[in-house]
């Protein structure tokens, strides 16, 4: 891989018509900030020019993998060859799916404030999805300023993604709970579900107590998912600041997925859609969520949880009656006498 970040590398340089020393001195300003958000750094990399070096030839080639995986620009205008063994048409159906995941991997994260630099140095604009991204992205130190206020603070791709999905919802408070139903069993109890079309969030799940109706975002389903999930919640373990919500969601819906039932009944009322082509693959996937994962009583979806408890007892309470009743007459009318 080291080959290819090098090939990107003079491959930008070429393109932008600066030199790798232009590159470092525009990063010299933030080389602390960049330090300082890595743990345990090994010796030699503790020496501010080697770190910087490092810090570009990784910078320039994620913005590259980005670029082109992205489709930013058109195939004419790429300066790679028609067979390049990581930046060419034949290689993207093998290789893309990786390389998207490797993007999420905790430990391969880089601040923005990193990539915005090398991304302003090379002169050419991030990817569509990046941009989008990068114009919801406030540093610490302009929050400080007092500038206007935002929710959305991302330190690096990673959490960029989990800031997207979780948009400006507003969960509510930490509270205990042990309610854990399965959608087969809210479903016999009466609830009914259905798929949320307009919202802003995959948080925004909500239940109407008189209607019994339980609405829920699109969950997508894919092999990308386990470990996309599995490093934002190793992310939220990290950073105590930036909230629990991926976890909570993800708890959320393990609890209401025991089955491939439970999926069957998901899938039926187009709240589930996979990509897997096998809903017993989905299932043990959703469930391998649950193995990889710390069960956490306390979530924010307590008193979701509470009302559709309160809704199922109530409801079971009506139908033991209605059946009761039911029963006394059918004795009396049809088995009165022998």
């Amino acid at each position: 891989m080291e080959k290819h970040k090098h090939r990107a590398l003079s491959h930008v340089l070429k393109r932008s018509k600066k030199s790798f020393e232009d590159y470092l001195t525009a990063l010299k300003p933030i080389t602390k900030k960049l330090m300082e958000s890595y743990r345990d750094l090994d010796e030699k990399w503790k020496d501010p020019d080697k770190f910087l070096q490092l810090m570009v030839l990784d910078g320039i080639f994620l913005i590259e993998i980005n670029r082109f995986y992205f489709r930013n620009y058109p195939k004419s205008e790429s300066d790679y060859c028609q067979n390049d063994p990581m930046f060419s048409s034949n290689v993207y159906p093998f290789t893309s799916v990786d390389l998207k995941n490797d993007n999420m991997l905790l430990e391969n994260q880089l601040l923005c404030c990193l990539l915005d630099c090398l991304s302003d140095m090379s002169e050419q604009p991030m990817p569509r999805r990046e941009q989008q991204g990068k114009q919801n992205i406030r540093t610490k130190e302009e929050a400080d300023e007092g500038g206007q206020e935002s929710k959305t603070i991302s330190l690096h791709y990673l959490d960029n993604k989990r800031n997207k999905m979780i948009g400006n919802h507003q969960l509510g408070t930490l509270k205990m709970s042990y309610i854990c139903y399965s959608t087969s069993e809210l479903h016999k109890a009466g609830i009914i579900f259905e798929r949320k079309d307009e919202h802003d969030s995959v948080l925004d799940i909500t239940f109407d107590k008189e209607k019994g109706i339980l609405s829920l975002p699109r969950i997508d389903v894919n092999r990308s998912m386990a470990k996309q999930f599995l490093n934002m919640v190793a992310f939220e373990s990290l950073h105590l600041s930036v909230g629990r919500e991926i976890r909570a969601y993800i708890q959320f819906i393990i609890s209401l997925t025991h089955n491939v039932n439970d999926v069957l009944l998901l899938h039926s009322k187009r709240v589930i859609f996979t990509s897997l082509l096998d809903n017993e693959k989905t299932a043990e996937l959703l469930q391998k969520l649950q193995h990889d994962m710390a069960y956490r009583p306390k979530t924010c979806y307590a008193e979701l949880r509470v009302k559709m408890h309160d809704f199922c007892q109530k409801n079971m309470k009506k139908w033991n009656r209605r059946f009761r009743e039911w029963r006394v007459n059918l004795k009396e009318t049809y088995f009165n006498n022998p």
